[in-house]
């Protein structure tokens, strides 16, 4: 799993992540799997798939006051030049630029509680706050 995340969270209780500043990891800038009572806030984040990937028994996150901008490129290429199928791999495109496909947090399984209002990226970075 740790080719899939810069940061890996995997059976643990009462993380924070406060102020962290990373840009330029794909697909996935943090991976929690089975842990409970994670809080993420005022963090800056650039590109990914997924800013928030998390699975299995994972249950309380508080995710707010977060930036996450997935693309930053000066002419914001994912929403103003790319082919909408082309980035999201729709049926009979190539999907050549599917990666640009997900969003600030995925919850697979979770068994508890979330909070936090992520918001598309539209060329401006995204907040996320409760």
């Amino acid at each position: 799993m740790t080719d899939f995340a810069f940061l890996v969270i995997d059976e643990c209780t009462n993380v924070v992540i406060d102020g962290l500043k990373i840009q330029n990891c794909w697909p996935s800038i943090l991976f929690v799997k089975d842990t409970r009572s994670l809080q993420v806030r005022n963090c800056v984040w650039r590109h990914g798939t997924y800013a928030i990937f998390a699975k299995g028994a994972t249950s309380h996150l508080l995710i707010e006051d977060n930036q996450w901008q997935q693309d930053d490129s000066p002419s914001h290429d994912l929403w103003l030049t790319l082919d909408w199928g082309r980035a999201h791999g729709n049926e009979g495109s190539d999907g050549l630029y599917r990666y640009f496909k997900r969003g600030l947090s995925v919850v697979q399984g979770h068994s508890g509680k979330g909070r936090g209002s992520p918001q598309p990226d539209h060329g401006r970075p995204s907040t996320a706050s409760a």
